[in-house]
Formats: structure tokens, C-alpha cells, sequence
């Protein structure tokens, strides 16, 4: 193959390719002279962006030979600018995107009161409902409204710590409620608490308080072991179960506290079932009751989930509750069937917490303090036995 200088009046210097009347200008950088004014889109956005420093570019004198069959191989050879779907404005794209979830929407978000917005990598267009967000420029787009969207607007929209929207808004079941998923967290929605946001919420446990006379001619010496089953989301274990021992209080006497501080549990609100078993400790092995707890949590959580798929998940985290009630019973019943002598049982509690209760409680700043020791927002009912009356106290915290 080879080229010879053409004798075209061009002010580009122009070559010819054997005997084809075309001529392609070689032009390595920018070449303002009007021969070269870009007749094409593309060629346009070629000059525009790049500075015609991406190769070849064609002169008006070839225009006619556009659609020579025999020429046209060699032409798309030369081409060494994008095609035309590499080319396009993203914005215009975005625009497309948005307006055909709006289209989807049948018009709901309301007429449009901006055009398409750049915002951060993302686009987003206003409209009197709300508005639609795309991070991508083909999609997919989400459409944030009503006290979710006002939530999220003022904690900085797609620059706060939530990000961009990964989901419609969503029904909370048996719970009257609404959820929107984002990058970061979650925002929820009820009509007597307004919009939350919340990405993972911690449980922690905080101590004992004795009320009543302890049994016996000197001080009691007990122990708590505490369980906590929790959705997982996970369709081969909907549930997960955990379980902590306490240290050992000892010389405890009525109208002490105890302040203590275990993590319970860390992860999303979806709810959770709390057991929390109080032991007076005489010559029995704490670790033992432990371990029997924990196995008779996982038991009843197994059989009340059983063919149940993964109960995580905002759209479903309300369906947890009802399982997790249920819980509630076969729980007492094993833990009184399985415990022996040794230690004694000075009682139990179940707590239910939903995924309301959960997001509700984290979000509430104040907590109660108890005899200005033991700051709490959840307590369990009295556990009275062996002639004493205890309550267990618990903190729960946005993460």
C-alpha cells in the first residue's frame, strides 16, 4: 500500500489511495482553516472535544463519494473517532432514562419544574411530586417522594452518608409503613413518626437491678445468660441466633444496680427476639445454662422458620414479627424443661422487638437512667424467684 501527494487546491495537505478520486486529509492536530470545517455530528464533537488530535479527518472534497461501495472499507478503516453511540451527550441519555420512569409512573411524580441536573456522577430531574434520580446515565432510576424525599434532601441528598437511591419506596408489611433503600441505609416512614433514616442499629446490654429481698441469710450471686435471634436475610438461615453469658454479680443485695456492657447485636432493624434468663448462681456451672439456653433459642428459631424463606430485608421485615412471637412460647417451655438443679431459675423474659420498635427506639436520643447508673431504653418486666425481684436493662443506639 502506499500514498501519493494530491494536487488538490486544499490548504490540507491531501493524499490520494490509488486510483480512487477520494482524498483523506491527514491532520494531527487542530487545523482551523475553513476546508476543514467538520460536516458531520461527529465530526463536529471530534473538533469540539478533541481537538481533531485523534487521527484522520475527512475534507469536504470526498463528500460525494460518501456511499462508494468500493471506497467505504477503506474509509471505516480510517476512522479512528467513536461511532456515534460512544459520542452521545450522557445527559440526553439520563433525560431519556428518567423520562421513561416517569412514563412508567403514568405521570405520578407530576409535570417536570427542571430540566436534567447534573448532580455529583449522577443525574436527577425536579418535578412537583419529587424527583427521579439516576446514577447511571441508561439507569436504572428511582423516584423519591413526599417526607422520604424531604428527609433525604435535607440531610444533603446523594452527597449525605445515604447516597443514591437503590430502591422504589416499599411496603412495610403488618406494619402500615413505608422504606426506602439507598447505597448506605435505609429511610423509614410511618404517619405518627415521620421519616428515619437508619443504616444498622446496635443492642447492648447494661446491667441488673435488684428490688426485692434476696433469699437467704447473706447476699445473692447471680448471673444472666441473654439470646438474641435476629432475620439474617438469608434463605439458608432466615434466622441467626446469639448468645452472651454475664459476668457473675456477687454480694448483690436489694436496691443495687449493676452496670454492665455487652454487645448484643449489630446489624439491620429488622427485628429481633430477646431472651434474657436470670440464674442464682449456688453450685452449678454458668457455662452449662449457656449453652442450654443458646440450643433451646436456636431450636424454637429453626422450627418457627422452618420453610420459611429469608426474612431480612425491609420489604419484609415486618412479616418477622409474627415469627418472631412466636418464638416466645416454646422458648419458656424449654428453658424450663431443660434446666436442672444446680443453680436456680430465677426467671425469664421474652422480648418481641419489631422493626418499628427497633427504629423508633435507636433514633429516640434520650435514654432513662436508673439510679443515675444505668442509662436504658428497654427493661424487662420483674423476674421474681427465690425470693428476690430483678429487672434487666437495655440500650439500643443507631450504629
Amino acid at each position: 500500500m502506499y500514498y501519493h501527494q494530491s494536487s488538490s487546491s486544499s490548504p490540507c495537505p491531501t493524499y490520494h489511495h490509488y486510483s480512487l478520486p477520494r482524498t483523506i486529509s491527514v491532520i494531527p492536530y487542530h487545523y482551523p482553516y475553513p476546508p476543514c470545517t467538520p460536516r458531520s455530528f461527529e465530526e463536529m464533537w471530534l473538533c469540539n472535544y478533541n481537538n481533531l488530535q485523534r487521527g484522520f479527518y475527512s475534507t469536504p472534497q470526498i463528500s460525494s463519494y460518501e456511499n462508494n461501495e468500493a471506497f467505504q472499507p477503506l474509509w471505516e478503516s480510517f476512522r479512528w473517532f467513536p461511532s456515534m453511540n460512544y459520542m452521545g451527550d450522557p445527559k440526553d441519555t439520563a433525560k431519556t432514562t428518567i423520562e421513561n420512569k416517569w412514563k412508567s409512573l403514568n405521570g405520578a411524580p407530576g409535570a417536570a419544574i427542571s430540566y436534567v441536573e447534573k448532580i455529583e456522577t449522577g443525574y436527577r430531574i425536579r418535578y412537583q411530586n419529587g424527583a427521579i434520580y439516576t446514577k447511571k446515565a441508561n439507569g436504572p432510576a428511582y423516584w423519591v417522594y413526599g417526607a422520604i424525599n424531604e428527609r433525604h434532601h435535607a440531610l444533603g441528598g446523594v452527597k449525605s452518608w445515604l447516597g443514591w437511591p437503590v430502591s422504589d419506596e416499599l411496603p412495610i408489611k403488618y406494619d402500615e409503613g413505608q422504606v426506602m433503600r439507598f447505597e448506605h441505609g435505609e429511610i423509614y416512614w410511618w404517619p405518627e413518626t415521620g421519616a428515619i433514616e437508619i443504616d444498622q442499629v446496635v443492642l447492648t446490654y447494661k446491667g441488673i437491678h435488684c428490688f426485692g429481698p434476696t433469699s437467704g441469710p447473706g447476699s445473692d450471686e447471680v448471673y444472666a445468660t441473654i439470646s438474641v435471634a435476629a432475620p439474617t436475610g438469608r434463605d439458608n438461615e432466615p434466622v441467626n441466633v446469639s448468645t452472651s453469658l454475664t459476668k457473675l454479680y456477687t454480694d448483690v443485695d436489694k436496691g443495687e444496680s449493676f452496670p454492665d456492657h455487652i454487645e448484643l447485636y449489630r446489624g439491620k432493624p429488622y427485628g429481633l427476639n430477646l431472651t434474657f434468663v436470670l440464674m442464682e448462681h449456688d453450685e452449678g456451672d454458668p457455662n452449662k445454662y449457656y449453652k442450654t439456653v443458646h440450643s433451646t433459642v436456636s431450636t424454637a428459631a429453626a422450627a418457627a422458620t422452618s420453610g420459611v424463606a429469608a426474612l431480612g430485608g425491609p420489604l419484609v421485615g415486618g412479616a418477622a414479627a409474627p415469627i418472631l412471637k412466636a418464638l416466645v412460647t416454646p422458648v419458656a417451655k424449654g428453658i424450663n424443661s431443660l434446666l436442672g438443679t444446680g443453680d436456680d431459675l430465677i426467671g425469664q423474659s421474652t422480648i418481641v422487638l419489631t422493626l418499628k420498635d427497633l427504629v423508633q427506639l435507636s433514633a429516640r436520643p434520650n435514654e432513662n437512667v436508673l439510679k443515675n447508673q444505668i442509662p436504658y431504653k428497654i427493661e424487662t418486666p420483674p423476674l421474681s424467684g427465690q425470693g428476690s425481684s430483678y429487672k434487666g436493662y437495655f440500650s439500643l443506639s443507631r450504629a
